[in-house]
């Protein structure tokens, strides 16, 4: 569901792609970590390769919001739709993010006092400085509540910022923004190198997937892009680039990264095959709450993998990878469905002002759809 109310599955499709990833990069460290001794993990295998680089499912993530939170205002900017209300945006996003973020930190924070892993008195402050998005600023430090929760802080310096950030770039002439948006992808990359210790929990240092973001959505609302539609080749080109890139640790690849993050969406926004591969039901269902399994699989998977990692079949790792795989992932997929419909899909359903922006945003979409036929 896009900020406007209008529903691209194959969106769904996309942060299914991102959620796996992180997850699997997750249990992979914490399994490498637990695992029985004598078990050597292969570093250099491909399957190892993947899993480490797991994390960059995160900028994966940061693309789909600038890309969802630009569409309101770039229908109003350049399609003359109604114009995004600023209060109604920012309560939106307090209740459709911000309270099952607070229903998450509260939980973990009274499971881990009621099982003695902390005390109360020296969760307070770390839980008091979650609340309110500033605990990496303010602790320099992961979070111990759950590691995760940095993300969310980039993401909400995002929201305070995203109007006035979309407003400058609409500003500028069509082929002036998408040039300076594509400039800022290749020379950002160095800055925050230069500048990682300072800038690495902070939106500086990923504000270019964002603003692919609203390259992509201005691109999607008035370009036919018939090269996307008519070429299936490009995902099968990028996705194993994707997988093997690394954001962080190559200033060259740190450039790139954002390019093939670009190039992956297109595709999957403007060709049928793709677009439908994406929109499976199983992937978008999946997709639909990524936001719940982000929010708590890390914890579930430190919980109860410290019993099941203990359990090895085989002196190969990756066997022993798989079966966590197949004990822990369901535990992953079945609480945190619970966790959607408890904490986050309530939230959804309620009614915001200018509802009729909802209305005329699947209007818009039909709109868009019908001149790309």
């Amino acid at each position: 569901m896009t900020a406007s109310g209008t529903y691209i599955p194959s969106l769904d499709g996309l942060r299914f792609f991102a959620i796996l990833w992180v997850v699997f990069y997750h249990l992979h460290g914490s399994f490498s970590i637990k695992a029985s001794e004598g078990i050597p993990v292969n570093v250099d295998s491909w399957l190892s390769t993947i899993m480490a680089h797991g994390r960059q499912g995160v900028p994966l993530f940061f693309v789909i919001s600038g890309f969802i939170l630009c569409l309101p205002f770039a229908r109003h900017y350049l399609l003359k739709g109604k114009a995004v209300e600023l209060k109604a945006y920012y309560v939106r996003r307090l209740v459709r993010i911000g309270f099952p973020y607070y229903i998450a930190t509260l939980a973990l924070v009274g499971l881990y006092v009621l099982l003695g892993k902390y005390t109360l008195d020296s969760l307070l402050p770390h839980a008091g400085a979650t609340l309110i998005y500033m605990h990496t600023i303010l602790f320099k430090q992961v979070n111990i509540i759950n590691v995760v929760f940095w993300t969310l802080e980039v993401e909400i310096q995002f929201y305070i910022l995203a109007p006035l950030l979309i407003f400058s770039y609409f500003v500028l002439p069509t082929i002036t923004r998408r040039l300076a948006v594509l400039a800022l992808i290749l020379i950002l990359p160095a800055f925050q190198i230069d500048f990682a210790g300072i800038l690495h929990f902070t939106l500086l240092n990923y504000i270019q997937y964002f603003l692919a973001g609203f390259l992509i959505c201005d691109l999607y609302l008035i370009e036919k892009n018939r090269f996307f539609r008519t070429n299936i080749y490009v995902p099968v080109v990028v996705l194993p680039l994707i997988l093997f890139t690394t954001y962080d640790d190559s200033l060259i690849e740190g450039m790139l990264y954002p390019f093939f993050i670009i190039l992956l969406y297109l595709s999957v926004l403007f060709n049928p095959l793709w677009g439908r591969v994406f929109s499976w039901r199983p992937l978008a269902a999946i997709g639909g709450i990524s936001y719940s399994i982000f929010l708590i699989h890390f914890p579930i998977i430190g919980f109860f993998g410290e019993q099941t990692m203990k359990v090895s079949i085989t002196n190969n790792y990756y066997v022993n990878l798989g079966l966590q795989c197949m004990l822990l992932l369901p535990l992953v997929l079945i609480l945190s469905t619970v966790f959607y419909f408890i904490a986050e899909k309530p939230f959804m359903k309620l009614k915001f002002k200018r509802q009729e922006q909802q209305v005329s945003g699947r209007v818009v979409e039909a709109n868009i759809k019908d001149t790309r036929k």
